[in-house]
């Protein structure tokens, strides 16, 4: 049950869908970043390259995201939250200030350049095309 007051719309599952957490999600998550990390458009991501990738059946990609759409806004949010852990660790305790602002951009930045990821889920995402999984199964 969601916790009342919680505003991330992301945290819960679409209503009335069962779906197992691991190892199936995990695994298609893990394969959609490497395909994307390997230079794939968003555009051009699919559920069949993703389930290719992972070794699953379409309906493991289905059973754990019932639309495309889902899997690609639960990739945007572990990129982000990812993101946000890193910024947390490094500039988390320290006080408001121009040396807090410097250690966060450096640590915006070094993140970026050790993501393969980040063209996609920072630039290409803004494409409208690119806010969409293939409809080619």
């Amino acid at each position: 049950m969601r916790a009342v007051g919680s505003i991330n719309q992301f945290d819960q599952p679409a209503p009335d869908v069962a779906r197992p957490a691991e190892p199936g999600r995990t695994a298609l998550l893990d394969a959609g970043r490497r395909l994307v990390a390997e230079g794939m458009p968003l555009s051009r991501l699919s559920a069949n390259a993703v389930v290719a990738e992972a070794s699953l059946s379409k309906g493991a990609f289905f059973q754990h995201f019932p639309r495309k759409r889902d899997y690609l806004i639960e990739l945007h949010r572990q990129f982000h939250d990812a993101l946000l852990f890193e910024l947390e660790v490094r500039i988390g305790p320290m006080e408001p200030g121009v040396e807090r602002l410097r250690r966060g951009v450096a640590c915006y930045l070094d993140f970026c350049l050790d993501h393969a990821t980040t063209k996609a889920f920072l630039f290409d995402a803004r494409d409208r095309k690119s806010t969409r999984l293939n409809s080619s199964h």
